[in-house]
């Protein structure tokens, strides 16, 4: 099993305040096995944050990206640096949902439906949720949200049958890992991460949980 947490970001994203050695390492520290920085809307300017000197070796660091469309938020994985500068870097500044997805499938990329129904952000005001069914997986435990907003999320991905994940969303270095994804495959690199979604058996869960639980119980 691998344990991740999907939605973090870093001093590249203007609303964090955690360093990314600070994060990569905080993660090793809570014994994670993945973490995934997904800045705001920037991809090439972070190269070599998945190169750190990290002290717990067997942590996968991946670099994603939180994308703001015109219809709330995506988190996408699998990007190569062409593609962000041939196709992102040159649309406006909030592209089409519906473009971006069809993007990312084009690349046999993933894209995640963040924080779905939260209401304290313009992003979410007046989403359209049906745009978003071109994408498979919702995040279902965000620790940003709610508990209204989560469940809200959670009840919508079982009536469509969405794939579910949990990110912390984390912004200081006190909230990495408060909100995470359990796999059931056991993942090495970003190629294992990108097909385990798409293919794979996972679960959101809380970071209490993965440290008060036995993991194979989860499944």
């Amino acid at each position: 099993m691998t344990i991740a947490d999907l939605h973090t970001h870093s001093t590249y994203s203007p609303d964090s305040v955690i360093t990314p050695e600070e994060l990569v390492n905080k993660a090793g520290r809570l014994g994670l096995d993945i973490i995934c920085i997904t800045d705001h809307s920037i991809f090439e300017q972070s190269i070599g944050i998945e190169s750190f000197n990290i002290k717990n070796k067997k942590l996968l660091v991946i670099r994603g990206v939180e994308l703001a469309t015109d219809n709330g938020e995506l988190l996408i994985f699998g990007l190569k640096n062409d593609f962000w500068k041939g196709f992102i870097v040159d649309m406006q500044i909030l592209p089409s949902a519906e473009k971006v997805i069809s993007a990312v499938n084009s690349f046999n990329g993933v894209a995640i439906w963040a924080h779905p129904f939260r209401k304290h952000n313009i992003m979410h005001y007046n989403v359209d949720y049906k745009k978003f069914h071109g994408v498979k997986i919702l995040e279902t435990l965000n620790g940003h949200n709610d508990k209204i907003e989560n469940d809200r999320a959670f009840d919508y991905a079982k009536e469509y049958g969405f794939k579910m994940i949990g990110g912390s969303d984390s912004h200081a270095p006190g909230q990495i890992g408060r909100c995470l994804t359990l796999f059931k495959d056991n993942i090495q690199t970003e190629d294992e991460f990108v097909s385990a979604l798409k293919t794979s058996e996972y679960k959101p869960i809380t970071y209490e949980e993965f440290r008060g639980r036995n993991l194979s119980s989860f499944f």
